[in-house]
């Protein structure tokens, strides 16, 4: 299995937020010929033949890529995760603990990497989700169906709050057995260039997902 160009990663994961073609070529300054021939050599590349074994596919291949060394390991990781950095795209053990750190998780979230790994992963939500134990929905969820859509209000290390865009889904090891949950995350408001404004009464009243 081939590893992705940067610009396929980003087509990958853009269609996994629920963007269209239309829509990713808007986003990307792209022709939508352009985006439906990425799409060709993402699924000739990773051996697929639609959206969703496209994304499973990537995501498997972020996480578990386990007949090689740590170090190759760790140099594929660096080299597909750091070409989407607007992404937060990180690892969370089944009991709720953060695993892996990326350069979006910066950018979105505000956290450097040893503030990050080995934290709880409700660091990123709300008190109020947090009191209503929505980590633990969101990795039930994704556990039991193998995936958990995640659009919702999100909380940044200096206490703002933003609406994120993204989903968990579970990673499998050969034997599959659990290894955790991928995470992918980003702030809706990169994609419209504008911030949403977080109004009094919004948190109660938006309805996520979960």
């Amino acid at each position: 299995m081939s590893l992705l160009s940067g610009r396929e990663n980003q087509v990958v994961l853009l269609a996994a937020d629920g963007l269209t073609d239309k829509e990713i070529a808007t986003h990307l300054d792209l022709q939508l010929a352009t985006i439906r021939t990425y799409w060709e050599r993402i699924r000739d590349k990773l051996g697929t033949n639609n959206r969703g074994q496209s994304i499973s596919k990537l995501l498997a291949q972020l996480y578990r890529e386990k007949s090689r060394s740590e170090r190759e390991y760790e140099h594929i990781m660096k080299l597909v995760v750091e070409t989407v950095p607007d992404f937060a795209i990180f690892l969370i053990e089944p009991d709720g603990t953060l695993r892996t750190w990326n350069e979006g998780v910066k950018k979105v979230f505000g956290y450097d990497e040893n503030e990050w790994v080995g934290k709880t992963a409700d660091i990123i939500f709300t008190a109020a989700d947090r009191k209503a134990n929505v980590l633990e929905k969101e990795l039930a969820v994704a556990m039991d169906l193998g995936r958990a859509n995640n659009q919702r209000w999100h909380q940044r290390k200096d206490g703002s709050k933003f609406w994120g865009s993204g989903f968990a889904s579970t990673v499998l090891d050969e034997e599959g057995n659990l290894i955790g949950i991928v995470k992918i995350c980003r702030d809706h408001t990169l994609l419209t260039g504008d911030r949403k404004t977080l109004l009094p009464g919004d948190l109660e009243t938006d309805k996520p997902d979960i």
